[in-house]
């Protein structure tokens, strides 16, 4: 993309951002500039539509030179400083630029201000990649093309930003909505969960003219920017569940993107949903470290909002997206199953590049039932929620900030699988010597993707080395209906009646009566993940097991969280623009969240066995349900004589 172009691309991405993103009372400057000629508006305060329409007509659409950034913001530094009367602590300076000019120290400068710097970088241009979180601001990455999913979560959210979060609104949706040629409309939902749905706003942005229509009875506005291509609906009133819209196409033979973004405020009283976003690096360098690292936090005041389907969704130079999803469940790089922190990563073979220097957007999807913690939480990806408290439908977007890519090398995949840990004893028939085992499918790399086939061992002993390979004529299930999506609850029907103790290693004269099972899988490129939990079978009086073994309960550990505010100046926008270069500053009071660091936990069980005598202890299956926390071991004689018997086993939860 040329100087023209991009500097096209930035006054519109401008433009889009003043009329549909600054509320009302907000105190706004335009700024731009470059080595030779300073323009600006001092500050205005935004009170309807035509005061947005005067802001928009002082954005530059063309070049006048080379890029002077120090100066530029030292100007909107001196216009702050005059109009707040001398206190500039917690104002905004939104910036957008190609990332390279002359900044000298003028950061520096506005940090001991107290001024807060959002940068949004356009190009591969990459001289600021830094300076925004240095000031305690956010960092955007937009791609060449006009608009994006990215940043228009990013305009919003810091739109949004206070330091207030009970009374901060919350953008709920940021979705690209293709409407494919042959299709005239697209029919959607927004969902609205117990605690948000007050003075609902969405922003409809596209690339040809569609008509818009909600169906809703509340009261609504609705306003078209014809210059922008933008729609903007306003809904008075708390909005409950959902709330369905269409989009009609003018042309049936065309195809349309439009990009929604919709934001609600809180419902007062109620505690708000809080997402808190981290990535291990900002910078992935390929002669170091490559993998990254994503930690999303979602908390309703202490308590963690579990069984949410989180993404991380990465957006190149070319507008391409990719989605990362996220875990709470204890697999991959998550180290607590349900304390309300997901956790995803994305491995150095998946990342794309091609050059050094490249910038990445990231923005943030979250979505599902969210269910706060009840007295039978377990782990693992399938989980059963006994007691646990709805929120209804959760619905979340945002910011994720930039990172950039250096010293990309094409890297062959090194990622196995993840090692199966809830592998479980599910039935056992004696009368036909057969025992079902059941797991939860891990991924091809880690707990993502699907595997591309699996090893099955089976033994007298619990030592892995005393295994062998189960051979295929003994399973009697498809093995290749296993390879599904990682999170799939998979069962397997196992013909023990056909292991011979010679198979073993044993006399044929050996009585086997405990068998001991593990399994392992691999991915395309031959990686082999770790041998799974080892779990057995034997047949044991039921009635003993009624007796000795019952339900219980299990606790969790709510996670504390800390919120320091800072007072709420006025807002202010201040914008940039000149050369490849165009800035926008907007003056907040900013909060800057805390990620809670995680520690390590695992639960180990053990299953003993010693000759007639058994002693067991760790989860049990009882009256429809798995329960994961251990009990208390105990012992019985095992009669194999009496017969009418019933497999127990050490299997985790689903």
């Amino acid at each position: 993309m040329d100087t023209n172009d991009r500097i096209t691309t930035m006054s519109e991405a401008v433009q889009l951002y003043i009329m549909s993103y600054l509320r009302d009372g907000t105190a706004v400057g335009i700024v731009s500039f470059s080595d030779f000629a300073f323009l600006h508006a001092d500050m205005t305060e935004v009170t309807s539509d035509e005061v947005k329409e005067s802001l928009r007509a002082s954005v530059p659409t063309q070049t006048i030179g080379g890029t002077n950034i120090a100066a530029g913001i030292y100007e909107c530094q001196r216009i702050l400083t005059q109009y707040t009367g001398g206190d500039i602590r917690n104002a905004r300076i939104l910036l957008h630029s190609d990332g390279e000019g002359r900044v000298d120290d003028s950061i520096e400068q506005i940090i001991s201000e107290g001024v807060i710097l959002d940068t949004v970088l356009f190009g591969q241009g990459g001289y600021l990649a830094d300076q925004a979180e240095q000031t305690g601001g956010q960092q955007y990455f937009a791609s060449d093309e006009r608009g994006g999913v990215g940043l228009l979560a990013f305009y919003e959210s810091t739109a949004l930003r206070t330091c207030e979060a009970e009374s901060e609104d919350a953008l709920l949706n940021n979705d690209l909505i293709l409407i494919v040629t042959g299709k005239l409309t697209y029919q959607g939902r927004v969902y609205f969960d117990v605690t948000i749905g007050m003075n609902t706003k969405m922003v409809f942005q596209y690339d040809a003219r569609v008509e818009i229509s909600i169906s809703t009875n509340y009261q609504l506005t609705i306003s078209e920017d014809a210059n922008s291509l933008t729609t903007i609906v306003t809904i008075e009133g708390r909005l409950v569940k959902f709330l369905d819209y269409t989009i009609t196409k003018e042309d049936p033979d065309t195809e349309v993107s439009v990009i929604l973004t919709v934001t609600s405020s809180p419902v007062p009283g109620i505690q708000p949903i809080v997402v808190n976003n981290r990535l291990n690096s900002k910078n992935i360098d390929f002669s170091a470290s490559s993998e990254l690292i994503g930690y999303m936090g979602v908390f309703q005041g202490y308590s963690s909002v579990l069984q949410l389907a989180v993404f991380t969704v990465l957006e190149d130079p070319s507008g391409s997206l990719t989605r990362i999803q996220y875990f709470d469940d204890g697999t991959g790089k998550d180290s607590v199953a349900n304390d309300g922190i997901y956790t995803g990563f994305l491995p150095p073979h998946l990342i794309g590049g091609g050059s050094s220097g490249k910038f990445y957007g990231l923005s943030i999807d979250i979505q599902g039932e969210g269910l706060l913690p009840g007295p039978g939480v377990v782990g693992r990806r399938k989980k059963r929620c006994v007691g646990c408290n709805s929120l209804g439908n959760v619905t979340r977007s945002g910011s994720g900030g930039v990172i950039v890519i250096d010293n990309w090398v094409q890297l062959n995949d090194a990622t196995p699988p993840e090692k199966i840990t809830d592998l479980m004893v599910l039935a056992v028939s004696e009368d036909n010597d057969r025992v079902i085992l059941a797991w939860t499918a891990p991924g091809e790399d880690l707990n993502m993707g699907r595997v591309s086939g699996y090893d099955f061992g089976v033994g007298a002993e619990i030592s892995i080395d005393a295994m062998i390979n189960l051979a295929p004529a003994l399973i009697l299930s498809n093995v290749s209906t296993f390879l599904v999506e990682a999170g799939s609850l998979l069962e397997m029907q196992v013909n023990t009646g056909a292991i011979t103790p010679a198979m073993l290693g044993l006399p044929e004269s050996a009585n086997i009566s405990t068998y001991y099972f593990r399994v392992r899988t691999y991915d395309s490129s031959n990686n082999y993940a770790n041998w799974s939990n080892p779990v057995s079978a034997s047949y044991v009086d039921p009635a003993v097991i009624a007796v000795l073994y019952g339900p219980t309960t299990s606790t969790t550990n709510q996670p504390t969280e800390t919120t320091t505010k800072a007072p709420s100046l006025t807002y202010i926008l201040i914008g940039v623009g000149g050369g490849v270069f165009l800035v926008i500053a907007i003056g907040l009071a900013a909060c800057l969240s805390r990620c809670k660091s995680k520690s390590k936990l695992q639960a180990r069980h053990s299953h003993q066995q010693a000759s007639s005598e058994v002693t067991f202890q760790g989860p049990a299956f009882s009256n429809g349900q798995y329960y994961s926390t251990p009990q208390e071991p105990f012992s019985f004689q095992h009669d194999h004589s009496h017969g009418n018997h019933q497999v127990f086993h050490n299997a985790a939860f689903y």
